[in-house]
């Protein structure tokens, strides 16, 4: 059974569900673990408390259950909730299970009231919105006692203890929607005592819950707002061929187009997974916002990059050529049309007047990718770099497996480390998901704090915001749309308070820092509103 340590799991949250067990020392958390995997994995004890940190642990394909301390510890009864609060914060469970000793009816609407204040908090900065599943547990204590009485089946109400059963069951579920806004997932009776050879009473209906809310992979919406491996590489061809023919205007200045070629080759030579040969793209997807993500990367490419690292000399494209050419490229080879090109640069450049001032237009967008870590293709060979950095320093790694461990350790959805992903940037910042998925560690949280300016901010929070949008068209007539869209502006709030809690503690960059976050906070509270006018809500919204 594998067990994640807290540090593994900030590290893991974008590619497993997560599901956050709670509830009083006693309460039979460890012991619904240990049930849940079959054997012993966490541990048990009657007298002391029995968990004192954080753990996960692996629970079918793509779950991790978190087992935590008590939170009535005589003596740290504040502490321990604060430290679910911050888990809640730091590791966006989708569900948290309440484990409660289902006998007792002491202090029940403190407690939902005290859950309900702190989740209402949570919402508001992050959008996290947990289903809630509260496992009533220790029912053999309920009169009349002894496990011998328990209904064979639930619900069976022909016993008198399954009668007692209903009555508390009932008080729970009255209660709990009178206090609490988060949505009650399940409220189901339990006897989960852990010893050898244990026989659990109706363990079944939540394994099927869990199965039931877990199904599928978290990092689907990661997916649908980034680029296939497959997608990846023609993105790749279809700007080496934009290139090439910029090199080729430059027959006059032949010493230009000498640096022009070292650099494509230079490129060709680092960029991890080659691109395909021009003539073999094939046709490219139909599906309208894979079909807006591929302009954005394509349209947005702007190669002000230095030959590596340590080279002060950059070779400056004509943007506005090199944009031509990308544009009659897509439209003499591919299915894309002059009118939807225009239509997608209008709505690019209106979004970035909305979120700060008139300066953001078409014509500068590719000066404002000039300054800072931007989506700039050229770049994607420093990220290996730095992934090799953290994977050797973390893990004592070497070579590629080193890069390939650091990249998936800062959670970036990178190619090198998962298999698809967006390109382009060093850390963070490199397109819609790659916002996203680079702010979900600390480190990507610090790199981004250090090196984010007006621009790059403002480069991606149009780029989210224009796929944020683009979904709310969509989910008029498509119901599946209608999650992604909370997913997303779940995502994006996470992102800004990540960076609004680094801000905390930057002590680099702080005007930059401050000015970028405006525009986040600016993003966001139109993701909101947008959101609110389509009619789609999240669960304590509706209420």
């Amino acid at each position: 059974m594998d067990s994640f340590n807290l540090k593994q799991l900030l590290a893991s949250r974008s590619e497993q569900n997560l599901a956050l067990v709670i509830g009083s020392s006693g309460a039979g958390k460890s012991s619904l673990i240990n049930h849940l995997a079959s054997h012993e994995v966490a541990g048990v004890s009657h007298v002391s408390a029995g968990t004192q940190d954080t753990t996960g642990y692996k629970i079918g394909e793509h779950l991790i259950i978190i087992d935590t301390r008590g939170t009535d510890e005589i003596g740290a009864v504040t502490e321990t909730w604060q430290n679910v609060r911050q888990l809640i914060l730091d590791l966006a469970p989708g569900i948290i299970i309440w484990c409660m000793d289902g006998s007792l009816r002491k202090e029940l609407d403190t407690q939902f009231a005290a859950l309900e204040q702190m989740l209402a908090e949570i919402f508001e900065k992050t959008r996290l919105d947990p289903k809630i599943c509260i496992i009533a547990n220790k029912m053999d204590l309920i009169e009349p006692a002894g496990f011998e009485n328990l209904p064979e089946t639930w619900p069976n109400l022909r016993s008198d203890k399954g009668k007692n059963i209903n009555n508390r069951l009932s008080q729970i579920i009255s209660l709990f929607p009178r206090m609490c806004r988060a949505e009650l997932r399940l409220v189901e009776p339990t006897c989960l005592e852990w010893y050898k050879g244990a026989e659990p009473w109706n363990l079944d209906v939540i394994k099927e819950c869990l199965n039931d809310d877990f199904s599928g992979n978290p990092d689907q919406i990661l997916r649908d707002l980034s680029l296939s491996l497959d997608m990846f590489q023609k993105v790749v061809a279809i700007q080496v061929r934009a290139i090439e023919n910029d090199i080729a205007a430059d027959a006059d200045k032949p010493e230009l187009q000498q640096k022009k070629r070292r650099w494509l080759e230079q490129f060709r030579g680092q960029v991890k997974y080659r691109p395909l040969d021009f003539n073999s793209i094939g046709n490219l997807p139909t599906e309208p916002l894979q079909r807006q993500i591929i302009l954005q990367n394509l349209l947005t490419f702007a190669p002000y990059i230095p030959f590596s690292a340590d080279d002060k000399e950059t070779i400056k494209f004509d943007q506005n050529r090199l944009n031509n050419s990308m544009q009659e490229v897509l439209i003499s080879y591919f299915s894309f049309n002059a009118d939807e090109i225009k239509s997608f640069q209008k709505e690019f450049a209106a979004l970035g007047k909305e979120l700060q001032s008139s300066w953001f237009s078409w014509k500068n967008l590719f000066k404002i990718s000039i300054f800072g870590t931007l989506a700039g293709l050229g770049m994607w060979w420093l990220a290996p770099a730095v992934g090799g950095w953290i994977g050797a320093t973390l893990f004592g790694l070497k070579g590629a497996a080193a890069a390939n461990a650091g990249l998936a350790w800062l959670g970036l959805g990178s190619l090198a480390a998962g298999g698809f992903g967006i390109f382009g940037g060093t850390l963070v910042l490199v397109g819609s998901a790659g916002l996203l998925a680079g702010a979900s560690s600390g480190i990507a949280i610090s790199y981004m704090a250090s090196t984010v300016n007006a621009g790059t901010a403002m480069m991606n929070a149009a780029k989210m915001l224009q796929s944020y949008r683009l979904l709310l068209k969509l989910a008029k007539s498509n119901p599946a749309c209608r999650q992604k869209v909370i997913d997303v502006e779940r995502l994006f709030a996470q992102t800004v308070y990540n960076l609004q809690a680094k801000l905390e503690t930057e002590k680099e960059n702080r005007k930059n820092l401050v000015k970028s976050l405006e525009i986040f906070v600016r993003a966001r509270e139109k993701m909101t509103a947008g959101r609110l006018a389509s009619e789609i809500r999240f669960h304590r919204e509706t209420r």
